[in-house]
């Protein structure tokens, strides 16, 4: 949640164990704190600045209210007692695990645990804490302690390590003074390191028995390797008395020993200062990030010219859908009192989710601990010649029930979607030229250099040789070593305008009619758009195969271009081109044909490569284009979502006859291309778990299942029209995470040209003056969608759509988009088709 503020001090206490004296500390703490809040404001008394306070807020409490660990602190409260606050969000009779407790509770109680449980708890929890900042003075402490140990479960059965962690709060760690404390404090320690928790401290007794305390200082602060924490010890607590009275008088003279003084006499003294000293340094740390950042980095899709301090995010963390993000500052706290302090950071949803890479959410716990696993296994290993169990496991799992399934036979590794395309180039490449060949024998070849057949407004990367496979235009006409190395079709694309599913035509076709987006049945395929676009492909490719040399690969992104303005291409159109091009291609017409040839082992006409980098892993609710396109390629490339955006990871699938092209007797016949960490044990185990939880969100996701069911509720059986070269066809026959009704109401809007979404994918285009043609070249010069964009962000702050956060996004010029990963809550959606309706009513 981001939940950082000038004048609050928040720290979380999490215990390395059950009963090892949280809430000992945490009096103290408190107790501390009022006494130096008390010795602050004597030194720099302001009357027109509110009081400062120190507040503590048990989320949960289990057992009788009297022994409430929230009345305990208070009843300790000491001297300043007037100043200190506590609060309980939860409170269950019960005395067992806050996931008993809530099943034992009554009705109203038990209404928490359904639902999405987690969320409403992180969500009272951040709501006290932005309540606390409000009311509170610039010297104000807020200490937050969960219940049990690191991963004793929270009210849903969620272990708290997990369900506090998108609160990401600074976090003090009880550490465990008794027999066995050692190994549990630093398990716990671990723990909460994996989960990227910031431990700005370890608090533990001085048991002068077992001494845990003087070990525990020597692991954490002599570091050796891990980061260095702060260890600090004080007295345990008197024993208990069997008389009440005795027992509070003990216990108190024992937390005025800890805390009242506010001088190096005082343990808690120490801690306090420490604590304040590392909000301060945090506070400044991040206010000099954006200019630290001007000065060293170097940006990429981004215009430094008149770059300001102002225009750059801080991104302090990261957790599920939402980024905590700086921009702009709070405002110093100087002058009169606010009633109202703003956090220091916005929560903001991922919009593009983190340039598409994001399938389950950021800082997931179970890709962490595969990354912490075969990191602590392997590290890195080399790997020619070699094998590792994550590779291995992942190569099988891709070939035989993932993309590849039913047509790849090998996995090639490398580091990203770029560099995965140029091994899929040099794999079509080599096989086509040993075809070429052949062909030799049986005719003239004149040896040219071999081009690619792409469709206009593709892309695939920026390493020089995915660019040159790529036609000429925003990415790469500024790039000096650029050369295009291919020929670009201009495909029909379909999108939803005025509520109506439409398929435009480019203007080298003539008019026609069909049917059935999205359906390649029998009824499409004999339609009268379909001889139009043979017609249309044939004739391409006889004028490529007479005047422009030679090729050695069909390239394209199928179904959707993302970089190129998220386009969305008919896929018949691309089934057509494909078939097409194996059956009929003019210069290798003399090699054997087969009516199945999307099944066979063998290549036919030109080697076909599926770019699916963006689409790939259900982006778009399948698993696969060919899903869809009902045709396999010869060669497939998939990144981003492979890894669940956690590392750098992509594989290039290629049928048995590509890799029989580099067979040979010499080490030059083969694949000569890898990289230092290619196949990285990391990178492989955890797209292993990333695919697993993918797996698992097909088959079990409710919201999945109830997002079908509302766009299968769509159909419209009305035939189509064809209206000025536009052909209006009937619903598709695929899904959204996206609800229908919006996109078609969006769609309907007067500045809103056309709308079109797939599973987890949202675009829309505006109607905007640089951009009145088709060409994306033109319209990413264009800002609208970049003042639609910012003007959505405002409605999800300003309109009450959801106060607690707003939205990160990416645009393309005239071309909006939102991207969810594959496990968004629907209520988040609903919140940002909101927005952007009341946005769009307004730009109106």
């Amino acid at each position: 949640m981001g939940l950082l503020y000038r004048n609050l001090r928040i720290y979380q206490l999490f215990g390395a164990n059950t009963d090892v004296g949280k809430t000992i500390f945490a009096t103290a703490l408190v107790r501390g704190a009022a006494a130096r809040i008390k010795h602050l404001e004597s030194e720099a008394p302001n009357p027109e600045i509110a009081p400062s306070g120190v507040y503590y807020l048990k989320p949960c409490s289990t057992g009788p209210p009297d022994e409430a660990d929230d009345r305990h602190v208070k009843r300790f409260s000491g001297p300043h007692h007037s100043s200190i606050y506590t609060s309980c969000l939860y409170q269950l009779q019960d005395p067992v695990s806050p996931h008993l407790a809530v099943k034992m509770a009554n009705a109203r109680q038990a209404a928490v645990s359904r639902g999405r449980p987690v969320d409403e708890f992180i969500k009272r929890i951040s709501t006290h804490v932005r309540e606390v900042a409000s009311q509170s003075g610039p010297f104000s402490w807020l200490f937050v302690e969960t219940a049990g140990g690191v991963h004793s479960p929270s009210l849903s059965g969620t272990p708290q390590a997990d369900a506090y962690r998108p609160l990401f709060l600074p976090t003090l760690l009880v550490g465990d003074s008794r027999l066995g404390g050692i190994s549990s404090t630093i398990s716990a320690y671990e723990s909460l390191t994996l989960r990227g928790y910031m431990i700005e401290a370890i608090l533990v007794f001085k048991d002068e028995y077992y001494k845990n305390w003087e070990y525990l200082k020597e692991y954490f602060e002599n570091g050796k390797g891990r980061e260095k924490v702060d260890v600090f010890s004080v007295p345990s607590p008197p024993p208990r008395s069997d008389i009440l009275s005795k027992d509070v008088t003990l216990l108190d003279k024992h937390y005025a020993e800890l805390a009242d003084e506010p001088s190096p006499s005082s343990p808690m003294s120490d801690l306090l200062k420490s604590l304040d000293t590392k909000h301060i340094a945090r506070l400044e740390k991040l206010e000099s990030m954006p200019q630290r950042s001007i000065d060293a980095l170097w940006w990429p899709f981004l215009q430094h010219e008149g770059l300001r301090k102002s225009d750059i995010a801080i991104i302090d963390s990261a957790h599920g859908d939402f980024m905590s993000m700086a921009q702009p500052f709070s405002p110093p706290l100087r002058g009169a009192w606010k009633s109202h302090i703003p956090s220091f950071f916005e929560q903001r949803f991922d919009g593009s989710a983190s340039w598409w890479t994001q399938a389950v959410g950021h800082a997931h716990p179970s890709l962490a601990l595969a990354a912490a696993r075969a990191s602590g296994r392997y590290g890195h290993v080399i790997f020619p010649s070699a094998t590792h169990e994550p590779a291995l496991q992942l190569a099988e799992r891709l070939l035989h029930r993932g993309p590849g399934a039913g047509w790849a036979d090998k996995v090639f590794f490398s580091d990203n979607g770029s560099t995965a395309a140029e091994v899929a180039l040099k794999m079509a490449m080599r096989a086509a030229a040993l075809r070429y060949e052949k062909l030799k024998k049986n005719g003239p070849w004149k040896g040219k250099e071999m081009h690619v057949i792409g469709i206009s407004g593709s892309y695939h990367g920026d390493t020089i040789g995915a660019m040159d496979a790529c036609e000429g235009g925003v990415y790469n006409s500024s790039v000096e070593w650029h050369r295009e190395r291919g020929s670009w079709i201009q495909p029909p694309k379909v999108a939803i305008r005025n509520g109506k599913l439409v398929i435009a035509l480019p203007s080298s076709f003539r008019q026609g009619a069909g049917r059935f987006f999205f359906d390649i049945s029998q009824s499409r395929v004999d339609s009268p758009i379909t001889k139009l676009y043979l017609e249309s492909i044939r004739t391409t490719l006889t004028s490529l195969a007479l005047g422009h040399g030679s090729f050695g690969a069909l390239l394209i992104e199928p179904l959707v271009m993302g970089a190129g303005g998220m386009t969305f291409v008919d896929p018949l159109f691309q089934r057509l081109l494909i078939t097409t091009v194996r059956s009929e291609w003019p210069l290798l017409s003399d090699f054997k044909r087969n009516a199945s040839i999307e099944f066979s082992e063998e290549w036919h006409g030109l080697p076909v490569i599926f770019d699916e980098v963006f689409v790939g892993f259900y982006r778009l609710g399948f698993l696969r284009a060919s899903d869809i396109l009902g045709v396999e390629p010869d060669i497939s490339i998939h990144a981003k979502t492979l890894t669940g955006g956690v590392v750098p990871l992509s594989v290039t699938l290629a049928r048995q006859s590509i890799y029989n092209a580099f067979l040979g007797d010499t080490k030059p016949q083969a694949l000569l291309h890898g990289h230092s960490y290619t196949a990285h044990p990391v990178g492989c185990a955890i797209a292993n778990a990333s695919l697993d939880l993918i797996e698992d969100i097909v088959s079990n996701s409710k919201d999945w299942k109830e997002a079908r069911t509302r766009w299968s509720s769509r159909s419209d059986p009305r035939p189509p029209e064809v209206r000025g070269g536009i052909m209006e066809s009937c619903e598709p026959k695929v899904w959204s995470l996206w609800d229908p009704g919006f996109v078609t109401e969006l769609s309907c809007r007067p500045q809103i040209r056309e709308v079109m979404t797939l599973g987890t994918v949202l675009a829309f285009r505006l109607h905007d003056p640089q951009s009145s043609d088709e060409s994306f070249t033109r319209g990413y010069q264009a800002t609208s969608a970049e003042h639609f964009m910012q003007g959505v962000r405002r409605a999800m702050k300003d309109d009450g759509a959801d106060s607690q956060y707003t939205m990160h996004y990416r645009t393309l010029g005239d071309v909006g988009y939102v991207m969810c990963s594959l496990n968004t809550p629907p209520r988040v959606l609903r919140n940002i088709e909101k927005a952007i309706s009341r946005t769009s009513l307004r730009w109106c």
